[in-house]
């Protein structure tokens, strides 16, 4: 939190000041609620989950955009003919350009500076197929569905972390909700960034009253967040190497449907220099191994300036400044790669040189970092929660699964936990998964707030583990509609989990 020192005299002009932004951004709120809760359909293809209602009119963080025809950011799509060069843009919502104006955005920008250079008679078309929340498998969904469609001399995917996390799906009037359809509706929702939108949820649903409302207009949450590393994208843990697997997997899908069409694919990942690199540099080995060309926001974006310089401020998509470095880095990609043909364009494009900054060390740094975990979660008190991966509300109600990593070098992993739903006739078990392996039979959970303990394997006595709960049992499902309203699938109720040390004599 920020603190301001003042002198008396202006101390309520101040305060009078911070309750009218109280009150405005309240009403703010309100607004970009509903300009950012856009109408959504289903998808022709259903690996995509939903596309953005084309040819509609929204708004994005106050600033009104249009779909086209497929539900894209941009103009109508019109043929593709020999004096056109296409380059479609694939991506979430950094490619789609959150927050920003359609000609700020860098396929935009790009669009404009490739046609400022093109040949006599050439239409450069860039097209912005980024859609928000979109992850690597509704990309490549996307990509399988209009590939043949649109003909595109270059296709770029725009990598970001959360491309690993579960799809959303559409819910009630066309609004999207936490649920992946390829998943049962009573699994987890699991995301990179968990924890951290764990606690923005836990201080709405607690903060009341004007002083905390006062508080929270110097205090900046997203820098908070941002501080916070991506535990779940390094490592060598189960559902880190189950997410990799699965995006290696659509990667390959893309490369062999962008081979099929004869179309170069470039990879282009979004990443802050002293926070992105252990992902990054994950992903730039599986395009090694994969002979795809790929270059990074590395050399343009680093993790002290991105918040002050080249985000929105107040959310942490790019701001216009942002979208034209982005734009720039890309151009100097294409032009490495190439793929800039001089039938298109009169004269040789200048572009900036960039070089790819990967410090073997820092990479190594930063992903110790991220693998770090606590020893003990107290979800009550909202301690250690960079721990929890996925599948417990703000109140630790937990879905048919959910995801913990605790550090330590315990020899038991101690869970105080109540049931909700269990009754002689329906009974609830929980039992525990360290490592990818049941340690033990489920246990019944007969009583509220009762501690109940699983073994972490010998080999493991002295690394973290993820331990993933399994409840058995009845449980209660969210409605679409309660979905909307935040609700998550609910079984047990925890409240604590900590590794400790038992004596083999116990």
């Amino acid at each position: 939190m920020k603190r301001y020192k003042t002198r008396n005299s202006i101390t309520l002009n101040l305060l009078i000041v911070a309750l009218v932004v109280v009150v405005q951004s309240e009403a703010i709120g309100q607004t970009s609620t509903r300009d950012n809760r856009w109408l959504c359909a289903p998808a022709p293809n259903p690996d995509m989950c939903y596309i953005i209602r084309p040819n509609s009119d929204f708004i994005t963080l106050g600033v009104p955009f249009r779909t086209n025809e497929l539900g894209f950011r941009d103009r109508p799509i019109f043929e593709k003919s020999p004096s056109v060069f296409r380059i479609l843009c694939l991506g979430d919502s950094i490619t789609f350009g959150t927050g920003v104006a359609n000609d700020q955005t860098f396929p935009n920008v790009l669009e404009a500076h490739l046609q400022a250079n093109a040949a006599p008679g050439v239409v450069v078309d860039v097209i912005n197929a980024g859609v928000s929340a979109y992850n690597t498998r509704n990309i490549r969904g996307l990509l399988e569905t209009y590939l043949s469609h649109l003909r595109p001399d270059v296709v770029v995917y725009t990598f970001v972390e959360n491309d690993l996390d579960d799809s959303l799906s559409v819910g009630p009037g066309g609004l999207l909700m936490a649920l992946d359809p390829s998943r049962s509706e009573d699994s987890a929702f699991v995301m990179d960034d968990f924890p951290g939108l764990w606690m923005l949820r836990r201080n709405s649903v607690q903060s009341s009253g004007i002083l905390t409302r006062l508080q929270g207009v110097f205090d900046n949450q997203f820098e908070d967040i941002c501080a916070l590393p991506p535990p779940l994208l390094v490592g060598d843990h189960p559902e880190t190497l189950h997410r990799w697997r699965g995006f290696a997997t659509e990667l390959d899908r893309m490369k062999t449907l962008c081979a099929q069409g004869q179309t170069p694919l470039l990879v282009y990942s979004f990443g802050l220099r002293g926070s992105a690199e252990p992902v990054v540099a994950r992903l730039h080995k599986l395009c090694l191994e994969r002979g795809l060309p790929h270059a990074t926001t590395l050399p343009i974006f680093d993790y002290p300036s991105y918040t002050r310089t080249h985000s929105l401020g107040y959310d942490p998509h790019c701001n216009p400044l942002g979208h034209s470095l982005m734009a720039d880095r890309l151009l100097a990609f294409l032009a490495t790669e190439s793929l800039l043909a001089p039938r298109f364009f009169q004269t040789p494009i200048h572009y900036n040189q960039y070089v790819e900054l990967m410090d073997p060390a820092e990479v190594r740094r930063l992903e110790q970092r991220s693998l770090e975990a606590p020893a003990r979660i107290d979800i009550v008190r909202a301690e250690g929660i960079i721990g929890v991966l996925g599948g417990i509300d703000v109140e630790g109600k937990m879905a048919r699964t959910s995801l913990f990593r605790l550090g330590g070098l315990g020899n038991i992993i101690e869970i105080e936990v109540s049931p909700l739903f269990s009754s002689p006739e329906t009974p609830q078990f929980l039992s525990a998964v360290i490592e990818g392996v049941p340690v033990s039979p489920p246990v019944l959970i007969s009583g509220k707030d009762l501690v109940y303990s699983f073994p972490v394997p010998e080999r493991l006595r002295g690394a973290p583990v993820e331990i993933e709960l399994q409840s058995i049992g009845p449980s209660w499902i969210p409605s679409p509609e309660d979905r909307l309203r935040g609700a998550s699938p609910q079984t047990l109720q925890i409240h604590r989990l900590a590794r400790v040390q038992q004596s083999e004599a116990s």
